[in-house]
């Protein structure tokens, strides 16, 4: 009989350490779950050597091949800038440049303020480069060496003028 008893108390004992450990992993499924759906909130805490909220990340292609990106940070005062390679397509050291204009739109015709630019060898990236922005237009352009394709660095595009 003691041993009957012993061996009920061994089971009731197992059961609920298996009850626990489902309710435990249940409990964590629907963590994990929940954070699937939690909105993640836009980055805005700059990057590559810039401060401030993220205005454009433009996407720079030509001849086919996607080259990198550029990405225009604002701060409430500056604006900053950087041109960073897609190593994919471009392994290695390159010649680059990132430039950051300010400017206004006078007629029809741009008038540049300010400019500023970092050209040099780059094995990720070119810049940070800032200036002052507020109640100017900025923009952002990118060239690249992409050997094969062009001799000398590559004009890859801009990133919209952002006035304000």
């Amino acid at each position: 009989m003691g041993l009957s008893q012993h061996s009920a108390l061994d089971e009731s004992e197992i059961g609920m350490s298996v009850l626990k450990r489902i309710v435990v992993i249940v409990a964590a499924l629907g963590a994990v779950a929940a954070s699937l759906f939690i909105a993640q909130a836009p980055a805005q805490a700059g990057g590559y050597g810039c401060s401030g909220n993220l205005v454009e990340n433009k996407s720079l292609s030509k001849y086919g091949v996607h080259w990198g990106n550029i990405y225009l940070y604002w701060d409430g005062t500056n604006n900053c800038a950087v041109f960073v390679k897609n190593s994919s397509n471009a392994p290695g050291q390159r010649a680059m440049t990132v430039e950051i204009e300010s400017g206004n739109w006078v007629s029809g015709q741009w008038r540049r303020i300010d400019l500023k630019q970092d050209p040099g060898n780059y094995y990720t990236y070119a810049g940070p480069v800032s200036l002052y922005g507020a109640n100017r237009c900025v923009r952002a352009a990118a060239w690249m060496d992409v050997p094969g394709y062009a001799s000398g660095k590559e004009y890859l595009g801009k990133t919209t003028d952002h006035c304000g």
